[in-house]
């Protein structure tokens, strides 16, 4: 048995290779080129224990100054490139060919960064310098009676609970550089600041509204926050329904009503700086616009400029849902 054994270990020892003399082995060399750069051509000592030659294999080597700034150069180019606007050109479905073979003959000469047809228009996407050049051409050369040409639609949303910066002179212009910042969809865009309003119980926090293009603004409305430095802020839909002081209604001013006066506390026809009964102790209000749509009971109570009127919820609903 112990025979059998030690021809087993003897056979094992001769099959296995020989452990080179690690003091003979010559650390890894760099080979220089023309340029006095080391390359990376190279053999890492791993490689050389186990006897592998891997010099010709060619893995990355160090770039020179002339190269890296090339390369910076046309980094930057990339990623400052111009921003871009659309124009919109509505066309009935069947004329969409045609407007769009018009479209490509009138932008020839004009760099056009895409252009798209549509079920019912036609999407031309330029540089922002050449958008007010290619709209004119395509103006003049496009027949009136067949397209309506508009810019891109823009719409309004509200952030709430936006970190002012403690030390700022222009606060419009460091609100428009924090939201550059970190929100990948505001920074190739222009958008305006439409409302500023601080806090009322903290001044370092603001609430602000923007007006921006409709594929941002549902984009942000989808994602339900934007980042600020180390924080998010709630992003809420933005829309301004006009009410008439006069008749009550909506969508027209005090100015232009030709109706007759009605008041927005107890629904009689008189004018609301005129009323009588708002001023009595157990008054209870009417709505006159829920009274017209049909609502009966308790749902009445509550003055037409109450915020929590269901008519008043529907219009902005309705006028959300246009927007989106």
């Amino acid at each position: 048995l112990l025979s059998s054994v030690q021809r087993t270990v003897a056979t094992a020892l001769a099959a296995a290779p020989i452990a080179p003399n690690h003091a003979s082995i010559q650390p890894p060399s760099f080979s220089t080129d023309s340029d006095g750069l080391r390359s990376s051509k190279q053999q890492s000592y791993s490689d050389v224990l186990r006897g592998e030659d891997t010099t010709s294999v060619c893995t990355p080597r160090l770039q020179s100054k002339e190269q890296v700034e090339s390369v910076m150069t046309k980094t930057t180019s990339v990623n400052s490139a111009p921003p871009l606007r659309k124009i919109f050109i509505d066309c009935e479905p069947k004329n969409a060919d045609e407007v769009f073979t018009k479209s490509e003959e009138a932008l020839k000469k004009m760099k056009v960064h895409r252009l798209e047809k549509k079920k019912n228009a036609v999407v031309v996407t330029v540089p922002e310098s050449t958008h007010g050049k290619a709209s004119s051409a395509l103006s003049k050369d496009l027949p009136r009676d067949l397209v309506k040409i508009r810019a891109e639609r823009t719409c309004k949303i509200t952030v709430l609970n936006f970190p002012l910066p403690h030390e700022t002179t222009n606060e419009v212009l460091a609100v428009h550089e924090l939201l550059k910042e970190r929100n990948e969809e505001l920074q190739d865009i222009d958008f305006d600041i439409v409302a500023f309003k601080r806090n009322y119980h903290n001044n370092q926090l603001c609430t602000i509204g923007l007006r921006l293009p409709a594929e941002v603004k549902r984009s942000l409305l989808n994602q339900g926050v934007v980042y600020v430095s180390n924080t998010v802020c709630r992003v809420v839909d933005r829309v301004h329904v006009v009410q008439c002081y006069n008749c009550q209604e909506f969508h027209h001013k005090q100015k232009d009503c030709k109706k007759k006066p009605v008041c927005k506390h107890c629904s009689l026809e008189h004018s609301s700086r005129d009323c009588t009964e708002a001023t009595k102790v157990n008054f209870i209000p009417t709505c006159v616009n829920c009274k017209k749509c049909g609502l009966k009971g308790e749902v009445l109570k509550h003055s037409t400029s109450d915020y929590q009127c269901p008519t008043y919820k529907t219009v902005t609903q309705t006028m959300l849902s246009k927007n989106l």
